[in-house]
């Protein structure tokens, strides 16, 4: 990253490049498992499974090199004697996946093949906020954002498929990049015993992704789920202490609508249309109560996750669920060459909530729609029983 500022009268000037290489190695290794289920080596070190050649068997063998870089400038313009500031940027990021899929024995895998492919934007943004008085402030906000494909939308084994033309190799369905337009406004209130905002978003969504990876059958699903839409509000409120107690509350409340049919097939499309957008929580709030007083503190906190769904066809649905955690801490007085002895308890999901999370990426349908498609399914975390730990540290 190089990076040069300049103040020029009202003007915070700058202008900057960053540039990166990543080099992503992904393998499968697999170790024999007896009757009862029981691996020879939980963590695939000893005991792996050998090709006849004495290699070890791959459900997978990809290499992906990405190198990135962006040019980025920005002003913020001070106005109206300091009362304000307005703001505008610009931002160029480029990638490209260099992907290379070794033969294995994994899904559709067995060929050996590489792709290249690059994806660049060009991200405007612009911004003003403005001080009422010593306690209020009001925003606006809006900019383009950008996300490429991940790079297992180039394996044979996702969705997308790959055919090999006179042994070079073709993307059976195009990859897009996501963009995305996101604009909030919104308002602050900072004073002696209180703090307040609200603050408005709207997201509108192009190529919006959605991503998935089935570990039963190692298959990689990238999907481009059209245009979507994403609006809210969120609400932030807060306490300074008052005799070591303090407060915290926040919510948010959002929708999140497909706006178009998702193709799978060639002519053939699942009616999405109007559909929440998976892994997108309706409602979320949070509630937390500190004490703090010379060496000690204690803290309650509360969060809630509203229900939201697991699919694109929103056929299944994720039950909302609240969990609660307690941490409290006390600090003693050194004593000879200790310094700064403490003593920490932590206990989480204190009501032992039974819960479950879906895995970070979406299925399009849990049951079957019509005759255009067969149903997926839908892999959840289980969330973490009741936890209890005790620290001591120096």
């Amino acid at each position: 990253t190089a990076e040069v500022n300049h103040n020029y009268g009202p003007h915070a000037l700058k202008l900057g490049v960053w540039f990166e290489r990543a080099e992503h190695r992904q393998t499968g290794p697999a170790v024999a498992v007896d009757a009862n289920g029981n691996p020879a080596d939980i963590w695939l070190r000893d005991g792996k499974i050998l090709r006849p050649d004495g290699t070890p068997y791959q459900s997978r063998d990809w290499l992906t090199i990405s190198p990135a870089y962006q040019l980025y400038a920005s002003d913020n313009w001070s106005i109206l004697n300091d009362r304000g500031v307005v703001s505008i940027g610009l931002r160029t990021p480029h990638i490209t996946r260099k992907f290379t899929n070794n033969a294995s024995e994994g899904t559709a895998s067995q060929t050996q093949y590489s792709l290249e492919k690059s994806y660049g934007e060009v991200l405007p943004q612009a911004g003003i906020r403005f001080n009422i008085d010593r306690e209020q402030q009001v925003f606006g906000n809006i900019g383009k954002n950008f996300r490429a494909p991940p790079n297992f939308a180039f394996a044979n084994s996702s969705n997308n498929g790959i055919t090999i033309v006179n042994g070079a190799p073709v993307i059976n369905t195009p990859i897009e990049a996501e963009t995305s337009i996101t604009t909030d406004i919104g308002y602050r209130f900072q004073g002696k015993a209180l703090s307040f905002s609200a603050s408005a978003f709207n997201v509108d969504f192009k190529n919006r992704q959605a991503n998935a990876f089935d570990p039963i059958l190692l298959k990689s699903v990238y999907t481009n789920a059209g245009n979507v839409t994403n609006r809210g509000l969120e609400l932030e409120l807060g306490t300074t202490p008052v005799n070591g107690f303090s407060a915290y509350a926040s919510l948010t409340i959002q929708k999140s609508k497909i706006k178009s049919d998702l193709s799978v097939g060639k002519g053939i499309f699942v009616p999405t249309t109007g559909k929440q957008f998976p892994l997108t929580p309706q409602t979320l709030a949070g509630l937390s109560l500190q004490y703090a007083s010379g060496p000690m503190y204690a803290r309650l906190k509360a969060k809630m996750t509203g229900n939201q769904y697991a699919t694109l066809m929103n056929d299944e649905e994720v039950p909302s669920y609240m969990t609660a955690d307690f941490d409290a801490g006390y600090k003693f007085a050194d004593v000879m060459f200790v310094k700064n002895p403490m003593i920490k308890l932590n206990i989480s999901n204190i009501g032992n909530t039974k819960y479950r999370n879906p895995t970070s990426g979406s299925v399009v349908n849990a049951q079957a729609v019509g005759t255009v498609a067969s149903s997926g399914t839908v892999f959840y975390y289980l969330g973490a029983p009741r936890f209890t730990s005790i620290t001591l540290s120096a």
